[in-house]
């Protein structure tokens, strides 16, 4: 269970990543996925980039992740 205001992410090797407490989606492309994660930001960088689901502020991101950067 995500604390309020406070994110999770889990990762499945480089080819998955599962986000809970996401509150926006500010930039999606196929090599970008920037995600507002309450008080900060996460950037996926990478190839084929999709997010297969969005619901009830968790989102799941595949393709091939190469960089995630916070902000």
């Amino acid at each position: 269970m995500v604390n309020r205001g406070t994110a999770y992410i889990e990762l499945s090797g480089n080819n998955e990543a599962i986000i809970e407490g996401c509150k926006g989606v500010l930039e999606y492309s196929d090599d970008a996925i920037h995600l507002n994660i309450g008080k900060n930001e996460v950037r996926f960088s990478g190839t084929d980039l999709v997010i297969r689901t969005y619901f009830n502020e968790q989102v799941i991101i595949e393709g091939n992740i190469l960089t995630i950067d916070f902000s």
